[in-house]
């Protein structure tokens, strides 16, 4: 059990931070069509970039956006070239799709297109790519719930291997034993082994099968360490009851 208790103590503060970090990121890419799509509306009402990108920002309402666009606003109406400036925005938030357009923008800005347009092409990119991540996510949920099912029928299985057949051959080999026959010897050492091993197993089918979830939701491994801790817990309960 100091094992199970030292494992989960370890990776819990891990898993809390790596998911609030997901969950941040998660964010920001929710936001960011519909900040563009604020901004395209601020050019076509005739303002400025500089000038849309403050009314932007002091409208706010783009949750862990508002910081860095405020400061993104203030950059630019202060002279600092667009290009720079927002290679400093998406640095800050250092995502997938943060760069996607960031790449998108820069390119489209340097070649002198119409910025108005520019804007709305990349919000109108954005917010597909975010509808393709929503809706992978929830066609690979099932498989997340698969995964918790799989180890509780696993937990079940391990306490009818520990509490009724290991008990069974131990019976066995008694009786056997005292008709002479010491070919199946399932003695107390042998009996504490095997629970051993179980608990073991239990151990690491917890540990691996949120490390898997992670991969199947996400396709980040370490995302699924929160399913991890949440594994272990139930493995933990349920090891109370086996052994």
């Amino acid at each position: 059990m100091v094992l199970f208790i030292s494992l989960i103590v370890f990776l819990t503060p891990i898993a809390i931070l790596t998911h609030l970090e997901n969950s941040w990121m998660k964010a920001v890419n929710a936001n960011l069509p519909s900040m563009l799509k604020e901004l395209v509306d601020g050019l076509s009402a005739g303002l400025s970039l500089p000038q849309a990108l403050i009314t932007v920002a002091k409208s706010g309402g783009f949750g862990p956006l508002d910081k860095p666009l405020k400061k993104l606003a203030v950059d630019v109406s202060w002279g600092a070239p667009f290009t720079e400036a927002l290679k400093d925005f998406t640095n800050y938030l250092n995502t997938s799709l943060a760069r996607r357009l960031q790449g998108i923008i820069i390119e489209a800005y340097r070649s002198g297109g119409d910025v108005e347009r520019v804007f709305m092409t990349a919000a109108e990119h954005l917010d597909r790519l975010w509808e393709l991540r929503k809706t992978r996510a929830s066609e690979v949920r099932p498989f997340m719930f698969i995964i918790y099912i799989s180890f509780i029928v696993f937990l079940v299985i391990t306490y009818a291997f520990n509490n009724v057949l290991f008990a069974s051959l131990a019976q066995a080999s008694e009786m056997l034993a005292g008709y002479g026959a010491g070919g199946l010897s399932i003695n107390p050492a042998t009996s504490a082994l095997m629970s051993l091993i179980l608990f073991h197993a239990i151990i690491l089918e917890g540990f691996f099968g949120g490390l898997i979830i992670g991969k199947i939701t996400t396709g980040k491994l370490f995302s699924g360490l929160i399913h991890s801790v949440l594994l272990l817990l139930i493995g933990l309960l349920a090891s109370q009851i086996i052994f």
